[in-house]
């Protein structure tokens, strides 16, 4: 089994694809919702993205990968991003005193640490998931997709869900994404979203429907995601999830360590 070796390179490269993953489901959101108001910047070391008419920090973000420009984090800060409810997610070695101490005085504070799960591929469960598990098409017809998304999101706030469902169509559009759907018999149980980008595997976003929880679908998500990853010949896999919850232990039983943590820090006043 080949190890993974994390560095700063490594870290880079999983932030700049889930920054590409939400820079896409935010602009495709926000063109349903008919603004075009999409800001994203990318500069050394740190990348952010917000959209005002998704509301959820999730897509309003900033992720400091390695150390950076203090200066041109403050005046990203400074802008429009200042503005609303905004989250930053520092990994480690990005962050030193000079960050924190600007970060500080703007009224952030760290909240919380996130997990990160990453492995090399060939390292990474590919069983059979127990349940059918669908990868939907363009020619597919989404609103069940749609509805599975709506009933099992968890994250506030509670208008997001049918926000985000709103432009699902827009997201079979986008490259690298794949749309799927777990099945017990003919309900549907469990959808996920996998993204691929530049060599690397994103086990995204997935959502399980209060009354079908416990019935394996989420489980079949993940391992038919782990599948279609490998098919597309990825070098790494990798999620995210919140600290020592179920989603976390689903994704280790899968092969997937939990390689570093980031820090999330919150604007609190």
């Amino acid at each position: 089994m080949k190890r993974l070796h994390l560095d700063a390179s490594v870290i880079c490269r999983l932030d700049a694809a889930e920054h590409a993953f939400f820079g896409g489901i935010a602009r495709a959101t926000n063109q349903m919702a008919g603004s075009d108001v999409c800001t994203v910047i990318e500069k050394r070391g740190f990348r952010t993205f917000f959209a005002p008419t998704v509301r959820d920090p999730l897509f309003n973000r900033m992720i400091i990968s390695t150390e950076c420009d203090v200066a041109e984090v403050c005046a990203v800060l400074d802008g429009q991003f200042g503005e609303g409810q905004r989250h930053i997610e520092v990994s480690p070695g990005a962050l030193n005193q000079e960050l924190s101490s600007a970060l500080s005085a703007r009224g952030y504070a760290q909240t919380q640490f996130l997990p990160v799960l990453v492995n090399y591929a060939d390292n990474v469960s590919a069983e059979e998931p127990k349940l059918d598990v669908r990868l939907l098409g363009e020619e597919d017809e989404l609103s069940t997709f749609k509805k599975v998304l709506v009933a099992g999101w968890t994250i506030p706030p509670a208008e997001l869900p049918e926000t985000l469902a709103a432009s699902v169509e827009e997201w079979m559009k986008l490259p690298g994404f794949s749309l799927l759907l777990a099945l017990q018999g003919d309900e549907a149980v469990s959808c996920g979203i996998l993204h691929c980008f530049d060599g690397i595997a994103f086990l995204a976003v997935s959502a399980t429907p209060p009354q079908c929880r416990g019935r394996g679908g989420q489980s079949a998500i993940d391992r038919a995601r782990v599948s279609a990853a490998k098919r597309a010949n990825v070098e790494l896999i990798f999620s995210r999830t919140y600290f020592a919850s179920v989603s976390q232990r689903n994704k280790e039983k899968l092969g997937l360590n939990v390689a570093y943590m980031r820090a999330e820090w919150t604007k609190i006043h």
